[in-house]
């Protein structure tokens, strides 16, 4: 399948909340860059995120794979 959305984010030594930023897909503060900042805090490595957002019936269902 095709990327919707992929973020990254990683800790550095210059401030405490984690870096991210959208490598493809639409910027912004979503899904994928709220995980992989709140991941990137808790593991202290960087992350990637890839969201995929998929509609089953009336409401969207979440599916978030790494």
């Amino acid at each position: 399948g095709s990327f919707s959305n992929l973020d990254v984010a990683m800790k550095t030594h210059m401030d405490d909340v984690p870096v991210c930023s959208t490598l493809i897909g639409e910027g912004g503060d979503g899904i994928g860059a709220s995980l992989s900042k709140r991941l990137a805090l808790k593991l202290g490595r960087q992350v990637y995120i890839h969201v995929y957002m998929v509609a089953v019936g009336r409401s969207p269902d979440y599916l978030c794979c790494m």
